[in-house]
């Protein structure tokens, strides 16, 4: 999923995860997508300044992981 966006996108260096948290690094700072995430309807937060965090809830659907996924790489989509 987030590895596919990762293969599409040259900015982001590394995916991992320990459960259902996720960590993207990117090799850019990572502020301007969470601010952008927000503005869609989706909290994700950045830490060290270019690594993204997913933490969703434990309830979260398989419809609502599709969601954040469709919002992500449209983000994605955007950055130049």
């Amino acid at each position: 999923m987030l590895n596919d966006l990762a293969r599409k996108h040259s900015f982001v260096k590394e995916v991992r995860g320990f459960g259902l948290m996720l960590g993207v690094e990117l090799t850019i700072p990572g502020k301007q997508l969470v601010l952008d995430a927000m503005a869609e309807g989706l909290l994700i937060n950045c830490t060290h300044d270019t690594v993204l965090r997913f933490l969703p809830p434990y309830i979260a659907t398989e419809k609502e992981v599709d969601q954040a996924l469709k919002i992500v790489g449209k983000l994605f989509g955007k950055v130049k």
